[in-house]
């Protein structure tokens, strides 16, 4: 009955079918747009592109403050799942990939950024596939999400614009994030190193580009307001 009553429940339920048709180069391009539609209708549902998580907690099913709520926690887990295991597929298209990997950070939680965290440290990976999942480690969040993006800054090799997406992942995580009351928050010394200090490392490199310099310094201040 819920089925027939609830028009988002079953565009969601559509979506999903035709995501987890058999894979075929034909039928990956409709699996491709399917998992763009789905990234598309989280935001619109949502109404913003902003992240789901914070620098300290990654976004679960139970924080979603939007008519995805009507959904409930089964409904986003099997879209997750499903996003999750095109992510993982050495098979699908470039293109179904990278749609997955967005659409993930719409749809998962923290055991999603652990599929994407393996992505980002897949030298192999396409980067349309890899940029993907930086956008979607930022959409997120969480310490994990948060460490990994400070690690792409800190290796990238690709220029400017890997660097920048990575810093702007970070910088919306960490306007997202609340300061405790009172101030600057405690921050745990194994925290620090997976953020702060992995950013603090590659400054000297960052000084020689002002626009990236100072996108960093932003970061570090901010996470250093909160508390990570």
């Amino acid at each position: 009955m819920a089925e027939s009553v609830n028009p988002l429940r079953r565009r969601v339920r559509d979506l999903l079918a035709r995501l987890n048709v058999t894979a075929s180069p034909v039928a990956d391009v409709a699996r491709a747009a399917a998992a763009a539609a789905l990234y598309r209708l989280a935001v619109h549902e949502r109404g913003t592109i902003a992240p789901r998580g914070t620098l300290r907690e990654a976004a679960n099913y139970k924080s979603t403050t939007s008519s995805l709520e009507s959904l409930s926690g089964d409904v986003m887990h099997d879209v997750a799942t499903a996003l999750s295991a095109v992510v993982e597929s050495g098979d699908a298209t470039v293109e179904l990939r990278a749609n997955a990997a967005q659409a993930l950070g719409e749809w998962g939680d923290a055991t999603a950024v652990e599929v994407l965290k393996k992505l980002v440290d897949d030298a192999s990976a396409d980067l349309r596939i890899r940029r993907a999942a930086w956008e979607a480690l930022g959409t997120i969040g969480g310490q994990d999400a948060a460490a990994t993006l400070a690690r792409v800054v800190a290796a990238s090799d690709g220029g400017d614009d890997d660097v920048f997406d990575a810093l702007a992942a970070l910088s919306d995580l960490a306007n997202a994030t609340d300061a405790p009351p009172g101030g600057k928050g405690d921050t745990v010394r194994g925290e620090k190193s997976g953020l702060l200090a992995t950013l603090e490392g590659v400054q000297h490199r960052l000084n020689q580009k002002p626009h990236l310099v100072k996108f960093a310094k932003d970061v570090l201040e901010r996470a250093s307001i909160v508390g990570i």
